[in-house]
């Protein structure tokens, strides 16, 4: 897990803050669910996700890998037929671009719709985002994602983590392209950005390592905007509202609050916890929740595969942390020690030898109620937290590959496609047995403990909703 920095919590601030005021123009188009409250909720979710799911990304989520796009020192200058400066400087492992509108014109009002005039035979659009393109045979991961920055008066862009770049031309647009440097293959090893002067747009694409560069050259080489009616247009940011945003007062990053070493919150392996629903807006459902055991497991053979979150196999499989038997495998962990991306980069520390564990859950959910309860959602993802002076508090962990992923990663009785953690409908006086469990690395046994149904941060783990289980190995 990487600890997140003052500067990128205030920057996701801002990044949630935009994609909501998006969200909530008229012209929204994406269907989360059935009401609008929990359709923002969801966007919510998708725009907080962390950053540790390197291998799933959609549109949402580049307004955080956006949100990078901070002040720049001037370097060498292009004029680009003397409308828009164009100005790109590498210092250390930061390069930095500025497009700056030299035209006293107003930029137009128009709305553009992204089009791409060449693709790969193997490459699709994806269905689950806007503007989001993979191969065949790595749909939703890698490939290419846009994201398209309107520029009314000046734009900075900095990319961090970077190892050289190329400037070049195509389809008359300006061009550049930023190679980033890792110690492992991530989901995006390049940026580009492609200047749309007549338009007034910087369309900043994520390459994935999995494009090789004659698609990359192919596709930008047949790169255009067309007009396109408001709620066709391709999602879009102003930079100056951004600009603005980034700029509001008040926007601070809370410090986290421990949770006390006794409090009345930390409850163990056969207690039962009444809670109230915390989806029901007037706090009055109530349920029983009782965990009965939990259990570790070195092999997932005995469970069956449609049960689990496919993220969360797909990571193992890809870090090869499990066979084809389902047998958990042991593997070198790199511990790494995190650069700014400015002046330094990732380096290894040390290395450990590690084991995947697989945590399984048995736990009862009771309705003491007179009517049925409905839309609640096992949110009990594992909690990492370490004892600092009588007071529990997150783990901070740089481990390179992990097993672990921060949600429940297998449920028993769960729902379809998005909706996974939706449980049955729990009818009147009915006791509902689940099991639910995750992959932890086999260090981490020593610091789990679970919220219980618990749907917000955990800024403050000592708020009185928020009650955990303490199920350390």
């Amino acid at each position: 897990m990487v600890k997140q920095t003052n500067e990128e919590k205030k920057l996701k601030q801002i990044s949630e803050r935009i994609a909501l005021k998006t969200f909530d123009e008229p012209t929204e188009t994406h269907e989360f669910s059935d009401t609008y409250n929990k359709r923002k909720e969801e966007l919510l979710k998708k725009v907080k996700k962390s950053s540790k799911k390197t291998k799933k990304y959609s549109t949402k989520k580049l307004f955080l890998a956006a949100a990078a796009a901070l002040f720049i020192i001037p370097s060498t200058v292009y004029a680009a037929n003397e409308l828009y400066q164009w100005i790109v400087k590498q210092n250390d492992y930061k390069v930095t671009l500025s497009v700056d509108n030299q035209s006293t014109n107003e930029t137009n009002n128009n709305y553009y719709k992204l089009k791409l005039d060449y693709l790969p035979d193997d490459m699709v659009p994806d269905k689950n985002a806007d503007d989001k393109y993979s191969y065949k045979d790595n749909l939703s991961k890698g490939g290419l994602s846009f994201l398209l920055w309107k520029v009314q008066t000046s734009a900075d862009f900095d990319v961090l983590y970077s190892e050289d770049t190329q400037e070049a031309t195509f389809n008359n647009h300006r061009t550049l392209i930023v190679n980033k440097t890792s110690l492992k293959n991530e989901g995006f090893t390049k940026e580009v950005f492609v200047l749309f002067e007549k338009e007034g747009y910087v369309l900043q694409a994520y390459v994935g390592n999995d494009v090789p560069e004659e698609d990359l050259t192919n596709i930008l080489s047949h790169l255009s905007l067309k007009e396109s009616s408001k709620e066709e247009a391709s999602t879009t940011v102003d930079f100056n509202d951004y600009k603005e945003r980034l700029n509001e007062p008040g926007i601070v990053t809370p410090e986290v609050e421990g949770l006390p070493a006794n409090s009345s919150n930390i409850h163990h392996i056969g207690d039962t916890v009444s809670i109230n629903i915390p989806n029901d807006p007037e706090f009055k459902t109530k349920i029983n929740y009782t965990i009965n055991s939990v259990e570790v497991f070195d092999s997932i053979h005995d469970y069956q595969t449609e049960k689990f979150q496919d993220f969360s196999l797909e990571i193992l499989k890809e870090n090869q942390l499990v066979n084809k038997e389902g047998q958990l495998l042991p593997f070198n962990q790199r511990i790494i020690s995190r650069g700014n991306g400015e002046t330094t980069i990732d380096k290894v520390e040390s290395t450990q030898q590690m084991t995947p564990k697989f945590v399984f859950v048995t736990a009862e959910i009771e309705n003491p109620s007179n009517q049925p309860i409905s839309d609640l959602m096992l949110q009990n993802a594992p909690q990492l937290l370490e004892n600092k002076d009588g007071n529990w508090f997150p783990v901070s962990e740089n481990k390179e590959v992990t097993a672990y992923t921060g949600e429940v990663d297998y449920l028993d009785a769960h729902g379809e496609g998005s909706h996974f953690y939706h449980l049955p409908t729990i009818s009147a006086k009915e006791k509902l047995t689940i099991h639910y469990g995750f992959f932890v690395d086999q260090d981490q046994l020593s610091k789990l403990f679970l919220p219980v149904f618990y749907y917000d941060n955990f800024l403050n783990l000592n708020q009185p909703n928020l009650n955990f289980y303490d199920i350390r190995q």
